[in-house]
């Protein structure tokens, strides 16, 4: 374990990870209703999905590097009902990142981690139904925002170590309202560090 603090702590050592990662990812304040000419309608939503991910980056410093990553969110059923009458749909989600990470060694092999940067967010493919034969298919709606993230992570060996945490998003999509509806993710991710 000495030698794995003594490779984490050589400033002139930068080093370049890949990893991969599961998770389940959600979405805040997406279900509501609106009002309409012809009533109330109610929106709803899949609030959690598995997701996976794929990540790269450098640590270029001990306590400091640079990550980024791609997470598929996961497809999510929509229904929209007003009265008698309703629609069903689904859209998937995902995004791309880019940001800044921080690590603090705090035992031998533990570390605390976090990152700040950027987060691009992708609607795909919406598709409603009010039929089995009546179907309309939508474009697709992204979205940048802040994106932060706090974690735990051990360190096994020299190449191989686990992290996990929770990561937020920032905006989706808008609501009925208008008002905006953000995604985040708790996930694990293995790293193999070259």
């Amino acid at each position: 374990t000495s030698a794995i603090v003594t490779t984490l702590a050589m400033p002139a050592s930068a080093q370049v990870y890949v990893g991969a990662g599961l998770g389940s990812s959600s979405n805040q304040n997406a279900n509501g209703t609106i009002v309409t000419g012809g009533g109330p309608v109610i929106f709803s939503m899949d609030t959690s999905k598995t997701s996976w991910k794929l990540l790269a980056g450098i640590q270029v410093a001990p306590n400091f590097g640079f990550e980024v990553q791609y997470t598929d969110l996961g497809k999510r059923d929509i229904t929209l009902q007003q009265g008698a009458l309703g629609a069903q749909g689904s859209v998937s989600a995902e995004q791309y990142s880019f940001a800044g990470t921080g690590m603090f060694m705090f035992s031998p092999g533990w570390f605390v981690h976090g990152k700040l940067g950027t987060s691009t967010n992708y609607l795909n493919g919406g598709r409603w139904c009010v039929s089995a034969t009546a179907c309309v298919s939508s474009g697709k709606e992204n979205n940048t925002s802040l994106l932060w993230g706090v974690g735990l992570g051990h360190q096994f060996t020299k190449n191989w170590s686990v992290k996990g945490g929770y990561e937020n998003f920032g905006k989706l999509m808008n609501d009925l309202n208008g008002n905006s509806v953000t995604a985040s993710n708790v996930g694990v991710n293995v790293i193999y560090s070259f």
